[in-house]
């Protein structure tokens, strides 16, 4: 059953994806009940009894993976619904010619994205999304296609309001890491980068009583950067919370880019607490998506499968961190969550100087995975070091935070064990 699956599969992108033509179709067929066997499934926590709909979790395709159809070097699953196809050797000119086979097929463009020379275009048609993206120092065009994706884009938002608009760091006491951001927009809503450790659910549900006019407040997008204890839990304890009452908060998004291979259950875990907040949508992000909510625009420059659709060994957890980047017309700040080594230089490598922003959030809470050089393609202004005063000043860190506070450029060091501090985003 399964041979005869791969095979079937194999002949079908062969016959979609040669010469990188588009498709409306489905790129591969639905998992069968055998496949489904597979999947384990999450028992109904209290105060929720549904189940996923679509699971997150694919049966595995490893064995796909091995083996790319003509015209495809590489075929890369990265979710239940989100299929990547991978060609080398390719130009910006190929990548211009292929959404134009997509906007003749009448696919509608949702975004639009050119960070460096790097280019990417999201389309949607119907609940179909076809999201391509090249990156002109390694050649390379990626092609994500889904039968259902498209339906859960979130809609642009205007930029309109009369709020201040603000980030604050979470001080995530009595922990000595941790990652907590919340940033309000003009409209007076909210994105939430993480969150940190379940111990501070209730101080993001101060800050949010403390900013918000609204009854609950609204938040427009949770961003989870990788699925760590101190980046994560905060969220699950939320979804606990809500399953068992109420929302304290309207939560319209939830952005992430989880692994699917080999994290059966923390992905089971983690579609039950999306489905514990009445309407809110998930959005496999990958990279090169763009989303706009109100003044603020929301760049996705990498996500895992940048790194292991090719490495997919990569022993270090911390690389499957999204890193992007919030602006508006005057300020930026890049969140590069826990990325290391083999990360960092790779974006580094993608973007170079167009990596440069006003504030960044220092990786793995302020550690020495992010090499140096990453942090010259940025020269932030303002540095954001989600850790302790102890962690700031250890001995692992010492090297790199010597050299950033030596900088010119550098005008602010804001640590989070210093205290809960709020920044407005354009002084």
């Amino acid at each position: 059953m399964k041979r005869t699956k791969i095979i079937l599969l194999l002949v079908l992108l062969g016959a979609l994806c040669c010469c990188i033509r588009p498709c409306e179709v489905p790129i591969r067929p639905s998992p069968s009940t055998e496949d489904k066997a597979q999947i384990s499934k999450p028992s109904p926590s209290p105060g929720e009894g549904a189940e996923p709909s679509e699971p997150l979790v694919p049966p595995d395709q490893s064995e796909v993976a091995d083996k790319p159809s003509e015209g495809v070097d590489l075929i890369y699953p990265c979710s239940s619904r989100d299929l990547l196809s991978s060609y080398k050797q390719k130009s910006k000119k190929d990548f211009e010619e292929v959404c134009k086979q997509y906007e003749e097929r009448e696919f509608q463009l949702y975004s639009s994205f050119d960070v460096g020379g790097n280019l990417a275009k999201t389309y949607t048609k119907g609940t179909s999304l076809a999201h391509l993206y090249y990156h002109p120092v390694t050649e390379e065009l990626n092609v994500v296609l889904s039968e259902s994706a498209g339906g859960s884009l979130p809609p642009a938002t205007p930029p309109e309001g009369e709020f201040k608009c603000t980030v604050t760091q979470l001080r995530q006491y009595p922990h000595g890491n941790g990652m907590g951001y919340v940033i309000r927009l003009k409209d007076g809503s909210f994105i939430i980068y993480d969150g940190g450790y379940a111990t501070a659910a209730d101080e993001i549900l101060e800050i949010l009583k403390e900013q918000s006019e609204e009854e609950p407040p609204l938040i427009r997008a949770w961003i989870i950067t990788h699925f760590h204890n101190d980046h994560y839990t905060a969220f699950h304890e939320m979804a606990k919370r809500a399953r068992a009452s109420t929302a304290p908060f309207t939560l319209e998004t939830v952005i992430a880019s989880p692994l699917v291979k080999g994290y059966t259950a923390l992905l089971n875990q983690f579609s039950q607490n999306v489905l514990s907040f009445p309407g809110a949508r998930f959005v496999f992000a990958h990279t090169g998506m763009k989303f706009t909510f109100c003044n603020l625009t929301l760049e996705i420059l990498y996500t895992p499968e940048s790194l292991h659709k090719t490495a997919p060994d990569t022993e270090d957890f911390n690389n499957t961190s999204i890193v992007s980047r919030l602006r508006d017309e005057n300020t930026s700040m890049l969140f590069t969550g826990d990325i290391a080594l083999a990360g960092a230089s790779l974006i580094q490598r993608l973007y170079g100087s167009a990596l440069s922003s006003d504030m960044v959030q220092m990786s793995h809470h302020g550690l020495e995975d992010a090499p140096l050089s990453f942090y010259e393609k940025i020269r932030p202004k303002v540095l954001w070091y989600p850790c302790s005063t102890e962690n700031y000043h250890s001995e692992r860190n010492l090297e790199l935070r010597r050299a950033l506070e030596s900088w010119s450029t550098t005008e602010e060091i804001l640590i989070a064990g210093a205290g809960r501090y709020c920044r407005v985003w354009s002084p």
